[in-house]
């Protein structure tokens, strides 16, 4: 017997009893001899505590439903599901990873997945229940599952990669919120002020952002902070 275990990273109940209903529905029309262990996570706090849970006991994470937009940890370091996935992905490399999100912006989700690599992603407005099970039944059968939009942004990511917002991006997103001044910034990112001006300029040009507040408004509304 297989046993695989699923860690479902997400804070909407409703959300939650949709992947389990996926579950049952694969484990009541197949044939092979396999059952899932599946542990839960509400915010990144709660997914880092399982995380480590799991590493601690040598247990494998093999599947995991990540909800992007979870409440943030900022002491951990953690400020969306997006962080969760990367730090998840340096303990267990091998985890695939299903994305639910309502993100919808293409710069927002070419980083998602440039850093993730998922094996699927779905859209929140967009799934259904039936697309839901068609997913979990691709990744467990080794296959990729995205949307015709999802791949379209795959495609184009190659040939696209000056519009990459990074991490490093992100944070300097953030710290700019924080009122953060950029001399302030060296320190706390360690990279040159020159850096840091030309990643603000080339931001503010992905976002179509004037100044730095509509830097920070816009960042907000795709997603990045």
């Amino acid at each position: 017997m297989t046993n695989n275990n699923i860690l479902i990273i997400e804070d909407h109940p409703l959300m939650v009893k949709n992947y389990e209903e996926a579950i049952n529905f694969y484990l009541d029309e197949t044939d092979q001899d396999i059952t899932f262990s599946i542990s839960k996570a509400t915010n990144c706090r709660e997914a880092y505590d399982c995380i480590h849970d799991f590493k601690n006991n040598s247990k494998t994470i093999n599947i995991v439903f990540l909800d992007i937009s979870i409440p943030g940890d900022e002491s951990l370091d953690l400020l969306s599901g997006e962080d969760v996935g990367v730090y998840l992905k340096k303990y267990f490399p091998d985890a695939k990873i299903i994305v639910s999100t309502s993100l919808s912006d293409n710069y927002r989700l070419s980083s998602l997945l440039g850093k993730l690599l998922p094996s699927s992603v779905m859209i929140k407005s967009e799934m259904t229940i039936d697309e839901i099970i068609e997913a979990f039944k691709n990744v467990l059968a080794g296959k990729k599952s995205y949307s015709p939009k999802i791949s379209k942004i795959i495609d184009n990511l190659t040939n696209n990669q000056h519009n990459y917002i990074d991490d490093i991006d992100r944070r300097i997103i953030y710290e700019i919120s924080m009122g953060s001044r950029i001399k302030d910034m060296v320190d706390i990112l360690a990279i040159s002020r020159a850096s840091i001006e030309n990643r603000k300029k080339r931001m503010k040009e992905i976002l179509n952002a004037d100044n730095d507040r509509e830097l920070i408004i816009t960042a907000r509304e795709k997603g990045f902070i």
